[in-house]
């Protein structure tokens, strides 16, 4: 069953929000950082001396990469939406008007203050009037 959102409910999510997505964006840098080390090791021409450190760097990929897991479904089971982790997007599941909208939030703003349309997305965010 969905969830929905006034403004106040949203609003009171972000400190969590804010953590969750802060775990999230360091995890991505950990695992970008371990793939992009584990080419270079593949691909240097006699990777088979490096096989163990290999292996350890795979294993902080699946670590950091359910670790993320953890993180979304944390925010998932507030009935909150993550639409883009890179940028810290979230959607809130709100009614305006008797019309399912979603309360629109960014990680780098102070407060949930954008909405759209179901269909409409990121670029039909609107500024919610006071």
């Amino acid at each position: 069953m969905r969830k929905y959102f006034t403004l106040e409910e949203a609003n009171r999510l972000l400190p969590m929000l804010r953590t969750e997505l802060t775990a999230l964006k360091r995890l991505k840098r950990e695992m970008e950082q371990n793939l992009a080390r584990r080419r270079a090791l593949l691909t240097a021409g006699d990777s088979a001396g490096f096989g163990d450190l290999i292996l350890q760097l795979e294993w902080e990929i699946e670590r950091a990469a359910l670790e993320a897991r953890v993180h979304m479904a944390n925010i998932s089971r507030t009935g909150a939406e993550l639409k883009d982790p890179n940028i810290g997007l979230v959607d809130f599941p709100a009614w305006k008007d008797g019309v399912e909208v979603f309360l629109c939030w960014r990680m780098d703003e102070e407060k949930v203050s954008h909405w759209h349309g179901k269909d409409a997305g990121y670029m039909g965010r609107m500024p919610i009037e006071d």
